[in-house]
């Protein structure tokens, strides 16, 4: 009996680690300037869109995503600024909401993220000047699941010139390489 628990103790600490993981990365975004993102994110601009843009990239299967996502569309946005929607996984309920609420709304697959945009994780946030530079690409929150999700103020501290410390990105992985790497159990990235 006593062997039984000895073997069963390492297994359910992976375990147990596999389930943390998602709780503990912070998950990867390339460097603010990059410029294959910067050109992805300029396909996004329409010829009307001259001034600021916020780009928020939400997973639909994401739990984090979806908060983030309730919240852009309750609370006031600011003016001046275009704002478009990636959404990852087709979500025709949260796309219809985000169009109504006058997003622009590109829906990919997983894989497309990262091979249209060069992005692997959501919730991410990115704001882009009026020169098309990405200024900020991070997450929207201090902490995982925080209460204080700050795209507002970020954009807002942007606009008037000010500074604004990108905040890591808790979420969820997006694409299989990533999801294995995280998760090679497949505990919480099951297929």
């Amino acid at each position: 009996m006593y062997g039984v628990f000895v073997l069963w103790i390492p297994v359910l600490l992976v375990v147990v680690a596999s389930l943390m993981v998602g709780h503990w990365v912070i998950l990867p975004r390339p460097p603010t300037g990059d410029p294959e993102v910067r050109a992805a994110v300029a396909k996004l601009r329409g010829a009307e869109d001259t001034g600021w843009m916020a780009v928020h990239v939400l997973y639909g299967e994401c739990p984090c995503s979806r908060r983030v996502l309730k919240h852009v569309l309750s609370s006031d946005r600011p003016r001046g600024v275009s704002e478009k929607l990636v959404l990852v996984g087709r979500d025709d309920e949260w796309a219809k909401k985000a169009r109504a609420k006058g997003l622009d709304v590109d829906v990919v697959e997983m894989e497309e993220l990262l091979s249209k945009y060069h992005l692997m994780a959501a919730p991410m946030f990115l704001v882009v000047n009026p020169r098309g530079d990405v200024v900020y690409m991070g997450g929207y929150t201090a902490r995982k699941q925080g209460p204080d999700i700050a795209d507002v103020a970020i954009m807002q501290h942007l606009m008037h010139g000010e500074r604004e410390q990108e905040r890591p990105i808790f979420g969820c992985a997006v694409g299989a390489s990533l999801q294995d790497a995280l998760d090679p159990l497949h505990i919480k990235y099951s297929r």
